[in-house]
């Protein structure tokens, strides 16, 4: 996964994981940390295998792009909550504030132009209400329900 490689080695994306970390030092539930990220990269990933073997099983062999699949994937989960610090600092809504952050931390790591513009609208919208309208992009589906699945809060 070149461009997650890229990603988890670029110096500012480090910094606002570590922000992350230190802004919700004392938050008690669900905290949107890189272990968070990561749990949703993973969960997505799950999600995205299980309806692929789902849907070979009801319409034959499908012919998909998995490597390229799994670090979109990648890639969308582990930006989703990065606009956390702006919201904390600015009160930017942390979806607003991760567009713009991705947007160029994505040109950045020379991340193919044809999975930005899915990727920014996923980060921008994946949270609430909003998320809902994920149902217009299937990467959405998978980090939306992914971002859900991995909160333990209810415990």
């Amino acid at each position: 996964m070149v461009y997650v490689e890229r990603l988890l080695k670029h110096p500012e994306y480090l910094d606002l994981q570590k922000e992350i970390e230190k802004l919700e030092a004392d938050r008690i539930y669900c905290k949107h940390e890189f272990a968070h990220s990561l749990d949703v990269c993973r969960i997505a990933w799950i999600l995205f295998l299980e309806e692929q073997v789902q849907s070979e099983n009801q319409a034959g062999s499908r012919q998909i792009d998995l490597a390229e699949w799994k670090e979109r994937i990648y890639l969308t989960g582990l930006l989703h909550d990065i606009g956390r610090v702006a919201q904390y600092q600015t009160g930017e809504h942390h979806g607003e504030a991760g567009g713009k952050i991705s947007a160029r931390l994505l040109a950045e790591i020379d991340c193919p132009d044809a999975w930005r513009d899915e990727i920014l609208f996923v980060v921008a919208l994946h949270f609430g209400k909003d998320g809902e309208r994920m149902r217009e992009k299937s990467l959405g589906v998978y980090i939306c329900r992914a971002d859900h699945l991995s909160r333990n809060c209810f415990l």
